[in-house]
């Protein structure tokens, strides 16, 4: 939810002709690694756990991307982008995480 938030945030300063592309992909996003998380923590299945965990890691890939791309545009600093990106690499070790300790668990 941090990372959402910074990331709102950050793109209320992207160009007005970015607002609703670039600036709305992004949120979009952010948004949807901590929903991800969230719904596949309520499933009670390990591979409908999964399902959701995997999404958030490649909504995360995304997000990466888009960033990379707002950057080499210059509408984010690069040292805010240097220690945002930090925060990122932490949340992907966290859903790997996630992962592997479902993949782990026994069926309930």
């Amino acid at each position: 939810m941090e990372v959402a938030e910074e990331i709102y945030t950050l793109t209320e300063n992207f160009p007005k002709r970015y607002q609703f592309s670039l600036a709305n992909q992004i949120e979009r996003s952010a948004t949807s690694i901590p929903s991800n998380i969230a719904e596949g923590y309520c499933r009670k299945s390990k591979k409908d756990r999964s399902h959701f965990y995997f999404i958030a890691r490649g909504s995360l890939a995304e997000l990466e991307t888009q960033l990379t791309l707002a950057t080499r545009k210059q509408f984010i600093d690069r040292e805010v982008m240097r220690i945002l990106w930090d925060k990122l690499q932490e949340l992907g070790k966290i859903i790997n995480g996630l992962i592997r300790y479902n993949n782990n668990e026994s069926d309930s």
